[in-house]
């Protein structure tokens, strides 16, 4: 696994994104940790081309069994410290592609963009339909209402 043997802290790896976020213009950022649902996201808001986008990037927290109390403990925290170093790579790679014009913000975002009125993700609705081979419907424009 990515980043197995990081000893960066949480904090440090959440500073960098924030830094980072910063850097690339973001108006705000919320870290979230959801224990029992076992996910972590990192949410920001970017102002591009005129609109306001809200972006948000989660990453499952993988259960983690081993013997022992304290090796248990020792285990769960390096698998936080691998989760958040993971998040801030993704998120940096994705602004260097940007800086370098390999991609758009828009393109190297668009999975995680939140839709204002359900607070769910473009890959939310996505990627069901994709799995269940109904793309072509989910892409598809609302058929127009007849008037008669």
């Amino acid at each position: 696994m990515a980043y197995k043997d990081t000893s960066v802290p949480v904090e440090r790896s959440q500073s960098a994104i924030r830094i980072l976020l910063y850097k690339y213009g973001t108006s705000g950022v919320q870290f979230t940790e959801e224990w029992k649902q076992r996910k972590v996201s990192v949410r920001f808001i970017h102002d591009f081309q005129g609109q306001t986008y809200q972006v948000r990037i989660e990453a499952k927290v993988p259960k983690v069994y081993y013997a022992g109390a304290t090796a248990l403990k020792k285990k769960e925290a390096q698998v936080e410290r691998q989760i958040w170093r993971g998040l801030y790579w993704s998120i940096k790679s994705r602004m260097e592609a940007i800086d370098f014009g390999i991609e758009s913000f828009v393109e190297a975002f668009l999975a995680h963009f939140e839709d204002p009125r359900t607070g769910r993700t473009i890959a939310e609705y996505l990627v069901p339909a994709l799995a269940a081979g109904k793309l072509n419907l989910a892409l598809s424009p609302p058929e127009k209402e007849s008037n008669g």
